[in-house]
């Protein structure tokens, strides 16, 4: 974030100029912005702990079956990003010998996959996942995704109002 702030005004809380907080509106919004654990870390690291047995993070595994990978190792079930893809995955684990449901969970991503400039054919899919918590602690995980400028997510598929133009 560079450390740039905007003058000082009493009475005022400052946030840096580049802080994700500050560009994306997220206080307005009352959205809580995670950052990394410990100064110094990187945005690889942050964890939000849903719920008992529910974790979303930025991930870091790839290749095939990154879901799955990622709940076995990190022994809960996960919500993360890193793959830009998007899969959901039952995964089984056993906990004194008793099997135990884990989903692992491929967020996709929100970037326009057009001009990424690093990236001329990027295979990634645009959506982002949901997980409802329920009062006992389970939860139901589920994606969104992008097609063609419409959002599908559970039984709806949303859309942009046409635009009326102004008459000559």
């Amino acid at each position: 974030t560079y450390g740039i702030r905007p003058a000082h005004i009493p009475g005022e809380t400052q946030i840096e100029a580049y802080a994700m907080r500050h560009l994306l509106h997220l206080d307005k919004l009352h959205i809580e912005y995670v950052g990394p654990p410990r100064e110094g870390d990187n945005y690889e690291h942050a964890e939000v702990l849903l719920c008992d047995d529910l974790v979303a993070t930025h991930g870091g595994l790839t290749g095939p079956d990154a879901a799955k990978k990622h709940a076995e190792a990190m022994g809960q079930s996960v919500i993360f990003g890193h793959t830009h893809y998007q899969c959901m995955r039952p995964v089984i684990v056993y906990r004194n010998a008793r099997p135990v449901n884990l989903w692992g969970v491929e967020a996709g991503c929100l970037c326009s996959l057009e001009g990424l400039g690093y990236s001329k054919r990027p295979k990634w899919v645009q959506g982002f996942a949901t997980a409802t918590l329920f009062g006992d602690g389970s939860f139901r995980p589920e994606l969104a995704t992008f097609v063609d400028g419409a959002l599908y997510w559970r039984d709806h598929r949303y859309t942009a109002k046409p635009r009326l133009r102004a008459a000559a």
